[in-house]
């Protein structure tokens, strides 16, 4: 990022250097002209003033009455100002909408994977929020990839490589998960969250309790309390790393080395949980 602005920075003042040396090149150009007029005015003054001393007044006067003097090529008004919508404008968004094109990693553009949900899980449809249910009504029937009994979903897309990162809206939820599985956790019956058993996640519980699910667990104490979760995953540098989408600020980073695809990982968690009764949101980060 660094390089880059320093290159656009330098591609901008040779930009302004090419302008300056246009700017002046039309001054000298306009002097020059002016001087050109000058001369020719001083020419024909000095020419007047001599046919007016071989005569009386009123001769030179009829004589300078039938004469058509000299045109005198004048310069006209040059601009030095900036052009306008090249040196004046956004230019910090400008640059920034050239910035996105390398930077790594983008925001990713995830969708919810409902066959992998908890037949409790509701997903909205476009795919982007998932709250849990007791309607009998919206159960389904349980399949091979569903979560069952835990209530998790995974996203539709999964990673075996690169660097990727998104953000969750948890809004003011007292309980959720969150974090990266394997492609091949285990869905059924009992599950440990993780990195023996392939979950890389952090979670929250009672509002204000949140652990990092290592094992053993280890307790996160926040500065602030989070609306939005950012998750970055370098995959082969082994990293997955929790932010504070709100601040930027680091809540935990996991190590490991990853030999097969990945999904990102939701959990609403449990609507009797006091104040627990809102969805999980993906954000969308259009830059």
């Amino acid at each position: 990022m660094h390089r880059f602005l320093q290159e656009r920075e330098d591609s901008l003042m040779r930009e302004l250097a090419e302008h300056e040396n246009s700017v002046l090149g039309l001054i000298r150009e306009t002097a020059r002209k002016a001087e050109e007029g000058r001369r020719s005015l001083d020419a024909q003054l000095k020419e007047l003033a001599e046919q007016q001393a071989q005569g009386d007044d009123v001769e030179f006067l009829k004589e300078l009455s039938k004469q058509r003097p000299q045109d005198v090529q004048l310069p006209g008004e040059t601009s030095t100002q900036l052009p306008l919508g090249l040196f004046k404008g956004p230019l910090q968004y400008k640059v920034w909408k050239e910035m996105k094109d390398f930077i790594s990693p983008v925001p990713a553009s995830l969708t919810l994977d409902p066959g992998s949900a908890h037949r409790k899980l509701v997903v909205s449809e476009d795919l982007t929020h998932v709250r849990l249910t007791d309607s009998p009504r919206l159960l389904r029937a349980s399949t091979a990839e569903m979560f069952n009994p835990c209530v998790n979903i995974l996203a539709a897309q999964g990673f075996t490589s690169g660097r990727h990162y998104w953000e969750v809206d948890v809004g003011n939820k007292t309980a959720w998960d969150l974090g990266l599985a394997r492609e091949s956790v285990q869905r059924k019956g009992r599950i440990t969250l993780s990195p023996i058993d392939g979950y890389y996640t952090i979670w929250l519980r009672n509002g204000n309790e949140y652990k990092a699910l290592e094992w053993p667990s280890v307790p996160l104490t926040l500065g602030a309390r989070p609306r939005k979760v950012g998750i970055y995953l370098d995959f082969e540098g082994g990293q997955v790393s929790f932010y504070n989408a709100d601040d930027m600020s680091h809540l935990y980073t996991f190590r490991d080395t990853f030999t097969e695809r990945v999904f990102p990982y939701f959990s609403p968690y449990l609507t009797s949980c006091p104040g627990n009764t809102e969805g999980l949101r993906l954000c969308s980060l259009n830059l």
